[in-house]
């Protein structure tokens, strides 16, 4: 008995060492973002600007997917549309125009996450909820059900007309996320999942946005239940993920760190769309602590099995100004996780912290 007690033991303890070296391995390390980028310069990019001065630039204008990174350009034509009387953000919209773009176990739970919190806010009233609060679950939740309603509700053409008129170049025309997702039920006949993506991967981008936003459509209609039983009895296998994630919209840091320098200097686009804007893009000042050292900021992320991306802008109480787009693409399961861990705690040491804003620059500077 002695002996099974002191293996149990030996056992417990190297169990222990094992969970505590997993926890230091993935908790949340600034320097190893910026140590991922020096080492994969082939799979990262980056722009920062600091009170109008590039700080640090890598691949700056290299395009890469934006993953949901690209809603912000839907949550700004909403704005828009908001300021000029287009659209009514107190609009009731019923629960169940959204749930015809959700496909189930594509999101990673967002939009289910998104419709507790809603109902616990008790923001649902006999099954609706305000377009204010679709606009603000697509940028914190990251729902794509939501995105493509708001396509609907705002018009695709409007979206991407506002790509040309912000003058954002490199930038992909965007589509629906929720109908991209259904390309492959395009091509019923190709049961064989190898000869499927390969006619999906021969398609390019350009065709496979129009089919996507074919199915965008017609989630729209009648057809929806029918359309959502077959995508359901189908299986995206990680090859299709794998082209999907590839054939999402792209753009550059060096753009959207651009796009966010709008955002942030709060004159670019009217008071008027600010006044819509900012709540949705703006969730995090809702925290106090927030409050106590921002004037404002916002940011809005995306990311696949493969892809991580984030493009975030802030003024400080002291009036400092920083724009920041960092993009990752072909990452392994374990970079992403590492990465996702430390994105937060890198993005905090960037606006508060002089000493790591300087390591970054001797690193990354021009």
């Amino acid at each position: 008995m002695r002996s099974f007690i002191i293996a149990f033991t030996v056992l417990g303890g190297i169990l222990l060492l094992l969970a505590l070296t997993a926890f230091s391995y993935l908790a949340p390390n600034p320097d190893f973002v910026v140590e991922y980028m020096l080492e994969n310069p082939d799979k990262s990019s980056l722009y920062l600007v600091r009170n109008d001065s590039v700080l640090a630039e890598l691949n700056g204008n290299r395009k890469s997917p934006l993953a949901s990174t690209m809603k912000i350009m839907v949550a700004i034509t909403y704005a828009e549309q908001a300021a000029s009387g287009k659209i009514d953000p107190n609009e009731e919209i019923l629960l169940s125009d959204l749930d015809r773009f959700y496909l189930a176990n594509t999101d990673g739970n967002a939009h289910p996450s998104w419709l507790k919190e809603v109902q616990q806010l008790s923001k649902v009233t006999d099954g609706k909820v305000k377009l204010r609060e679709v606009a603000a679950g697509m940028i914190q939740y990251s729902s794509n059900a939501n995105t493509d309603y708001l396509i609907w509700k705002v018009g695709l053409e409007e979206v991407n007309a506002n790509i040309q008129k912000l003058g954002l170049s490199p930038h992909d025309q965007i589509f629906p996320p929720a109908g991209s997702l259904m390309v492959p039920l395009a091509f019923p006949e190709l049961t064989d999942k190898g000869q499927l993506n390969s006619k999906i991967k021969d398609m390019g981008q350009e065709a496979f946005a129009k089919v996507a936003t074919d199915f965008h459509k017609r989630l729209r209609t009648e057809e929806v239940e029918d359309l959502k039983a077959t995508f359901k009895r189908a299986s995206l296998d990680l090859d299709f993920q794998y082209l999907w994630s590839n054939y999402l919209p792209g753009s550059s840091p060096q753009v959207y760190a651009g796009l966010m320098k709008k955002l942030n200097s709060k004159t670019y686009f009217s008071e008027a769309v600010h006044e819509h804007l900012d709540p949705v893009l703006e969730r995090l000042m809702t925290n106090p602590a927030n409050q106590q050292w921002l004037q404002h900021a916002g940011m809005k992320g995306g990311s696949t099995l493969w892809v991580l991306t984030k493009a975030s802008y802030a003024t400080d109480k002291a009036g400092n100004t920083t724009e920041l787009a960092y993009f990752f693409n072909d990452l392994s399961l374990l970079s992403s996780q590492r990465l996702q861990q430390s994105m937060n705690a890198f993005e905090l040491e960037v606006l508060s912290n002089p000493s790591f804003r300087a390591k970054l620059q001797e690193k990354l500077g021009n």
